[in-house]
């Protein structure tokens, strides 16, 4: 998959949720491994971010794993210190032990001058103005609402790439999507398995459309969840230390689900109240689906 003239793997592995420390000068050996691991099994699409903590973990699995910088796609974020990004992302690039990054993402829209000391408008410029010194290849947002993209497109010389959301059937979205399709913009699906993993409701009407497809296609509901994912043309970005669950997930490309099916899979997430793990308590409103 392309954005702008660099290309994105389909599945990225994920450095936030279980393994977030916030410190980010301490080293958890456990993330090295897990990333090598990762690595050993295809993936090449690693994401990070400044709140974190684990950008020296991904520069150490960089170092150790002997790939080539040009075969990897690295990303991380900033928020916390977006009122001066050059001196964030020079910060996030010696912990990563790396001369520039793949994607550079603005973690979250909710920054003002009274927060931050900046303004989204003034920001995405300084952002842009890191690609032009080739400390980044391309930039991108994540939790960013139509309201967010459509202030940044208007100051925009190079518009976002990614628009990382949570996505996944009982978080679909379904505007902030479209805005993100309409404009060219690539989303990327964090808590892709939620339903399986975060959602703890009685009702649970996709459990048993997943079933039925992972027995049709011989694997797990996991992979039947990414498969959805990417099926609609989305990135996806999970982790995982299991070994196993390391080299199913990364096959999950391979299932190609029908229309059909991936309509059963939308129809069903959306019986129930859209359910969202993160950022909900940021005010983060969700969009409903159409009928």
């Amino acid at each position: 998959m392309a954005l702008n003239t660099v290309k994105i793997p389909s599945i990225g592995f994920g450095t936030g949720t279980a393994w977030y420390k916030g410190d980010p000068d301490t080293i958890d050996d456990k993330l090295v491994k897990t990333l090598l691991s990762a690595f050993k099994h295809g993936y090449r699409f690693i994401d990070g971010a400044e709140s974190y903590g684990t950008e020296r973990e991904i520069g150490a699995a960089i170092a150790q794993s002997g790939l080539s910088r040009s075969d990897l796609f690295i990303s991380t974020k900033i928020l916390k210190s977006i009122g001066n990004p050059e001196e964030a992302l020079r910060k996030s690039l010696e912990r990563l032990n790396l001369t520039y990054v793949d994607l550079y993402i603005i973690h979250a829209p909710y920054f003002t001058q009274a927060s931050h000391g900046i303004e989204l408008e003034e920001a995405w410029p300084r952002l842009e103005a890191l690609v032009d010194k080739g400390l980044v290849r391309a930039l991108g947002v994540s939790n960013f609402r139509i309201e967010h993209l459509e202030r940044l497109l208007k100051v925009a010389k190079y518009p976002p790439a990614v628009n990382q959301i949570e996505f996944n059937p009982y978080c679909q979205d379904v505007q902030t999507v479209e805005f993100c399709r309409k404009h060219g913009i690539i989303v990327e699906a964090y808590a892709p398995l939620s339903p399986i993993v975060y959602y703890k409701g009685t009702d649970r009407p996709v459990d048993s459309v997943l079933d039925k497809l992972a027995q049709k296609y011989a694997t797990s509901q996991a992979s039947i969840l990414l498969a959805w994912v990417l099926s609609q043309g989305h990135v996806a970005i999970l982790t995982t230390s299991k070994t196993e669950r390391q080299e199913e997930y990364i096959k999950a490309s391979e299932i190609k689900l029908t229309e059909a099916e991936i309509s059963d899979i939308s129809r069903a997430g959306q019986q129930v109240p859209e359910f969202r793990k993160f950022w909900a308590s940021a005010g983060h409103k969700q969009s409903k689906p159409k009928a």
